[in-house]
């Protein structure tokens, strides 16, 4: 019974079992993989937001240049002197 107790303490701090080790580790792997994974998905958002953001202005800039291209032959046309022939 004692034989067993220190098996498991062999080598390794605070008497933990090598399969309570393992455990441990590939908790900490899957937390590591599921962060990244969030990493990306967050990333992934962001650039997405970013993308639609100069979309908008993309399209606000040429909502207003076709805007002053109408205007401006009315303009054109209003400063031109009229003649009173």
């Amino acid at each position: 019974m004692a034989e067993a107790g220190v098996y498991r303490s062999r080598g390794l701090p605070g008497g933990r079992g090598v399969g309570e080790e393992m455990a441990k580790f590939w908790e900490s792997v899957v937390l590591m993989l599921f962060v990244y994974a969030l990493a990306a998905v967050v990333s992934y958002f962001v650039a997405l937001f970013i993308k639609m953001i100069f979309i908008i202005i993309k399209r606000r800039n040429a909502r207003l240049a076709a805007r002053a291209e109408a205007v401006a032959p009315a303009e054109a046309a209003a400063a031109a002197p009229k003649s009173t022939d």
